[in-house]
């Protein structure tokens, strides 16, 4: 028996009815807490915290909000004014490993070290990821009897600083690391940049095969990870800082539309290998099927139009993994027909997916 597609994604632009991007209150930002941390550890390399905010075009004003946002621009020119003032070619890897102690403020992590195994814990990454970075999409694909963690950058052209880039691989690593006393183990780890000319940093922190010049940064582990539990876990506690993050996420987008719902419990079918229905959508948000209906088309949109839309998105993501092929993608969302995945394809993209590929390929 085929195992289940993988597949989280935090939507960070989430789609209107009528096949727009909803506004959000805010451009892609990062927040004044990741920010200060950052600057904090900046200052204890002995960094002019005050020179290079300036440089950067951040304000006292703005780093003095506790819920304030930092826009990419003024994120990435802080990370470029940092890096010009030390004298540590590995500045991005030995800030993620100060990660575990620095999570005052910082509810992702609380919420992480409350949540019962590293699985439900990259759930609430995925869930709650923007509220830090929202640049970033993080998402969980399956590759064989491993899983994958990577992110897309959401804006187009948008290159990530090496020293970032570096820093989230090794943030995300240390916590895992600390929230199950060091037992998690990674598998191996890509990096979208070309291979430093000293990669001793790199062996040190990550104690696992490295590849350079992928098409995406990631960490690779065993699936069987996802089962590990965490052991500082505390459920009752889990519960109101959820509350306290989806009110955070609320307040910087706006609650979820129905479209919204139906779209993550679409993604969460796909993920268990399920073949996804309005019913059984409706029956998952205790709703009739009528009711969603009506509630979609307020909304101007179909739940055919979400699902094709949630195939869509699996798809073009999955024909970069090199140990997927087009069959197993048309399975694996469901179509009972290689044929009418093909159709589906071509009508997404104009040209068939055999011809996709080679396009990408010559790219």
């Amino acid at each position: 028996m085929r195992k289940p597609f993988a597949f989280l994604r935090t939507m960070v632009f989430v789609y209107d009815g009528g096949g727009s991007l909803r506004h959000k209150k805010h451009p892609v930002s990062a927040s004044t807490t990741l920010t200060r941390i950052l600057l904090r550890y900046a200052a204890s390399l002995g960094v002019d915290v005050q020179t290079v905010t300036h440089a950067a075009g951040l304000s006292a004003s703005v780093l003095d909000d506790a819920q304030g946002r930092v826009s990419v621009e003024q994120f990435n020119a802080l990370w470029d004014e940092i890096a010009h003032y030390i004298n540590d070619p590995d500045f991005g890897l030995h800030f993620g490993e100060t990660a575990s102690t620095n999570p005052n403020g910082n509810v992702l992590y609380a919420v992480l070290m409350n949540s019962a195994t590293v699985g439900e814990a990259l759930e609430c990454y995925f869930r709650y990821h923007a509220l830090m970075l929202d640049v970033l999409q993080p998402q969980l694909i399956q590759q064989g009897d491993n899983a994958c963690l990577t992110w897309d950058i959401v804006v187009p052209g948008l290159v990530l600083h090496r020293h970032h880039a570096e820093a989230v691989l090794a943030t995300l690593m240390t916590t895992l690391q600390h929230l199950t006393e060091d037992q998690i183990r990674l598998i191996e780890v890509w990096f979208a940049h070309p291979q430093p000319q000293d990669i001793a940093e790199h062996c040190r922190i990550f104690h696992t095969p490295l590849r350079f010049n992928q098409l995406k940064n990631g960490l690779v582990i065993h699936q069987k990870e996802l089962s590990r539990p965490i052991f500082l876990a505390d459920p009752d506690l889990l519960i109101a800082l959820e509350q306290f993050a989806q009110q955070s996420l609320e307040n910087l987008y706006g609650p979820d539309t129905w479209a919204d719902k139906v779209i993550h419990a679409i993604s969460n079918m796909l993920l268990h290998g399920d073949k996804p229905s309005i019913a059984q959508v409706a029956r998952d948000l205790a709703v009739s099927k009528r009711h969603l209906q009506n509630k979609l088309s307020d909304e101007g949109t179909t739940y055919r139009a979400l699902l094709d839309r949630v195939r869509k998105e699996i798809t073009l993501d999955s024909l970069h993994n090199p140990h997927m092929n087009l069959c197993d993608i048309a399975f694996l969302l469901g179509f009972a027909e290689q044929s009418t995945f093909n159709h589906a394809f071509k009508r997404w993209t104009g040209v068939a997916p055999t011809v996709y590929q080679q396009q990408k390929e010559a790219q």
